[in-house]
């Protein structure tokens, strides 16, 4: 049996934003968009996202999980 894992973003609270413009310090992660076992992998990097939207001041979320 395939699990599929999915998420709801709202943009209700203060500090996330509606769209989040940014650059990530790595041009290619290390995972498919669609990965099958999110939970089994290992990621050896470490990634940032860089804020480019000067109108951002506040993010109140992490890109990581668990």
């Amino acid at each position: 049996m395939t699990s599929f894992y999915l998420f709801e973003y709202s943009d209700a609270a203060p500090g996330c934003a509606t769209y989040l413009g940014g650059e990530l310090n790595h041009d290619e992660t290390e995972w498919n968009i669609f990965e099958r076992r999110p939970f089994e992998m290992k990621v050896e990097k470490k990634y940032v996202l860089q804020i480019t939207d000067k109108s951002i001041k506040n993010v109140n979320f992490d890109m990581e999980g668990g």
